[in-house]
């Protein structure tokens, strides 16, 4: 088995690993919903000293956890994004593979464009306020 091939049993949670790393990004997205509606909350907020502006900031624990799940999210993506190439279909051929297989991969797969949307809305908010 090549190397993307097993990274692609990996993100798709068929190895052990795989499984393990599945449970920890279900984890990571009830991290940040329930931090997300702690956030809305103006008391809990301040009491972990947030800026109300919204700006990032290090010390802010809403802040913390929103940019190391992009970070994980954006690598998981950007990994299966490459890995793809590498999964075959029922005639044991590569529809993935190369530059346009892997287009096709990330705007016809409906988890590639749930993945887009949960990561795509913090750089554009990042590029809008710079």
């Amino acid at each position: 088995m090549d190397s993307l091939a097993g990274l692609l049993l990996f993100l798709d949670g068929k190895s052990y690993t795989g499984q393990i790393f599945e449970g920890f990004v279900i984890c990571l997205i009830l991290l940040n919903v329930v931090s997300f509606l702690l956030s809305t909350d103006a008391s809990i907020e301040a009491k972990v000293h947030c800026d109300v502006t919204h700006n990032l900031d290090p010390n802010c624990v809403f802040d913390v956890v929103e940019v190391l799940s992009v970070a994980i999210f954006t690598g998981e993506y950007l990994l299966r994004l490459v890995a793809i190439g590498a999964k075959r279909d029922s005639r044991g051929r590569f529809p993935y593979a190369g530059f346009f297989g892997r287009l096709r991969w990330a705007t016809t797969d409906f988890f590639s464009w749930v993945d887009l949307a949960a990561i795509v809305p913090f750089f554009v908010d990042r590029l809008i306020k710079a």
